[in-house]
């Protein structure tokens, strides 16, 4: 019987049908599967666009009972606190500091008489 096993094992011709039989059932179950495969990705897009209706109305709700929506924060008064806290409008007025600045090309050539609250 091992004997039997191994003559096959060296017999070109029969490890060639072998090797050409694997290539042909692995093609054939690459071609079939995807038929028996089902409807898989047409259920998961239903549940997907159902969540995401869920969570709209979810959100809307949620928005309806609040009074005032903001979506975004004020840091321009933010920005203006700090201006007037650190008196930066003093600080940059200053020829040195200007001349500093234009030296590490922070501040370039453009004139530092602007308002400091104006929206950086």
């Amino acid at each position: 019987m091992i004997q039997f096993l191994v003559d096959k094992i060296h017999d070109a011709r029969f490890m060639t049908m072998l090797l050409a039989a694997i290539a042909v059932s692995a093609t054939a179950y690459t071609l079939i599967m995807p038929l028996l495969a089902g409807e898989g990705l047409a259920k998961r897009m239903k549940a997907v666009a159902s969540e995401r209706e869920r969570i709209r109305q979810r959100e809307r709700d949620r928005l309806s009972k609040t009074d005032k929506v903001s979506l975004r924060q004020t840091p321009k008064q933010l920005v203006s606190k700090v201006v007037e806290d650190f008196n930066l409008g003093k600080w940059l007025a200053q020829e040195a500091a200007r001349e500093k600045l234009i030296m590490a090309a922070i501040a370039g050539r453009r004139p530092t008489s602007h308002s400091c609250s104006s929206g950086w």
